[in-house]
């Protein structure tokens, strides 16, 4: 082969594998210890705090090769801008552009949220990042911050609505959020550089990410109030919400997903594994699925008796519905005993089997916890007070209080406890939620920030609730 064909064929080679290589999409080198670091926004232009800016587009750039779609779903620029903006990507930055130019003399805030993921490890984000800049000579400066408590965090969003003159018009389900954030892992979140107004705040566990409540799928928290920032520098912290459901309604209407199998698919119930203490006064349910036998059938094959002695205990059988039984001992069962709890059913079609061992509390595996009250805005209303199992939501304790009161709680079985307080503005003995749309308030409450270890024969106190 001639010589000089052979390196322009070279030469052509390689030039092709550059061209293909630079429009093809760039990938992350493979090998390598295991990545476990979520990504990091290493800069952003405009600067944060940048005055008087011109420009259509803004720039991020990552300190790894970042999943594209995961960033796209986590991006938000607030307000909402004129058209649809692009994502223009190149390794490790992406350029966000605009179609219209941004308004004049506009507050804009970026967040990019907790989805964000890296290309190789799948590592998200703990925290969403938030810089602000400005079209005009000025940064708003009003904030916002609190903490939501949920289960779980990675699909709680934290929905804000600039006022109008119709607030009556903002539902959730359709009116997107003026501003939006996502609280870190430990539920605290803020809002910075919001301009001066009256807001209204929600929170969402956004299983579908579309930034909207949606009734299928979604939980919704309400504040307690509208919130005014003020003018500029002012803070309005402890804007607190809470998606999580502390287990109040248990009393009253013995929701079933509170309720354990007892036989799957039969019978389900709310006696506790055995490690576990209820008090003597605790209330048994038994739930019938596909129930097949008479109430009486079911009541003269249920026996509670005491292991040690075989004595049987004095039942009181409250039917609740067809299916949901409930149970108690009157008087109370026996302090530190062990109860045998029976149920010996034989019909025509099948079988019910069911018997298990619960231990009740004594003075050696009780405690007790205390603490006062301080700081109530309304001291005319009443306040409740909720000592709340953290593994047996039927284990717990209620007390109406009033303003700088002291409160105890005496023979509380050992175990991890959730304290929650709510003001009672209505005066109904219940702690109301509020409602989305249309709209109504949720009762002021407070959830004290860490479980509450009750240990035998201890006496926690010294807890304080503020509100």
């Amino acid at each position: 082969m001639n010589k000089k064909v052979y390196i322009n064929k070279f030469f052509t080679a390689v030039l092709l594998s550059v061209s293909f290589c630079s429009c093809a999409n760039q990938i992350p080198p493979s090998g390598g210890e295991d990545d476990k670091i979520p990504p990091k926004i290493i800069s952003v232009f405009p600067k944060p705090g940048k005055l008087n800016y011109t420009k259509n587009y803004i720039r991020l750039v990552f300190d790894e090769y970042v999943d594209r779609r995961s960033f796209e779903e986590s991006f938000y620029i607030y307000p909402l801008t004129a058209g649809n903006y692009k994502f223009d990507w190149s390794g490790k930055e992406v350029e966000i552009d605009f179609p219209e130019n941004l308004e004049k003399n506009r507050t804009y805030v970026v967040t990019v949220g907790r989805n964000l993921k890296d290309s190789r490890g799948g590592n998200a984000t703990s925290s969403p990042f938030t810089f602000a800049f400005s079209t005009g000579s000025s940064l708003d400066s009003g904030r916002i911050s609190g903490k939501v408590f949920s289960d779980k965090y990675d699909k709680v969003k934290i929905l804000l609505y600039l006022l109008t003159n119709k607030p009556e018009d903002i539902n959730p389900e359709i009116k997107r959020a003026d501003y939006i954030t996502q609280p870190d892992e430990s539920g605290n979140y803020y809002f910075t550089n919001l301009p001066e107004g009256v807001f209204r705040i929600f929170a969402l566990n956004d299983d579908d990410r579309n930034n909207l409540y949606s009734k299928l799928y979604d939980n919704i928290a309400v504040y307690s109030s509208d919130i005014k920032p003020g003018k500029s520098n002012t803070s309005s912290d402890n804007v607190n919400l809470i998606l999580t459901d502390p287990g109040l309604s248990v009393s009253e209407n013995i929701p079933l997903k509170f309720l354990k199998p007892g036989i799957p698919d039969k019978l389900f119930t709310n006696i506790p594994a055995k490690e576990l203490i209820i008090p003597p006064d605790y209330k048994i349910y038994f739930y019938f699925k596909d129930n097949k036998f008479t109430k009486s059938e079911i009541v003269n094959n249920l026996t509670v008796e005491d292991s040690a002695s075989g004595t049987p205990y004095n039942m009181i059988y409250n039917w609740m519905s067809d299916s949901l039984l409930e149970v108690f001992s009157s008087p109370e069962f026996h302090k530190s005993s062990v109860l045998k709890i029976s149920l010996d059913i034989k019909g025509k079609e099948e079988n019910i089997v069911f018997d298990s061992f619960v231990k009740t509390a004594g003075k050696e595996n009780s405690g007790t916890v205390s603490g006062k009250l301080i700081s109530v805005k309304s001291p005319e209303l009443p306040v409740y007070v909720y000592l709340i199992n953290r593994k047996n939501n039927f284990v717990s304790f209620k007390k109406e209080i009033a303003d700088t009161a002291e409160f105890t709680f005496e023979d509380v079985p050992e175990g991890s406890y959730l304290m929650f307080s709510f003001i009672d503005k209505n005066v109904n003995g219940k702690f109301d939620r509020g409602n989305y749309f249309p709209f109504s308030f949720s009762e002021e409450f407070y959830l004290y920030g860490k479980p509450i270890e009750v240990k035998g024969k201890w006496k926690t106190d010294n807890i304080f609730i503020e509100y």
